[in-house]
């Protein structure tokens, strides 16, 4: 592989992991915020998670 191949792939390569890691911050947050909500609606209903 020339040079410019090398970087190019592992530029993509790291484009890649930033992508997923975006993608898995982007989960935890909505998994988050869903747990906040179902909290609050329980303790609406006076009930307990």
């Amino acid at each position: 592989m020339t040079d410019d191949r090398i970087y190019y792939a592992r530029r993509a390569e790291e484009e890649r992991a930033a992508a997923a890691r975006a993608r898995s911050e982007a989960a935890r947050r909505i998994h988050h915020e869903l747990a906040d909500l179902f909290a609050a609606r329980l303790a609406e209903r006076g009930e307990h998670a």
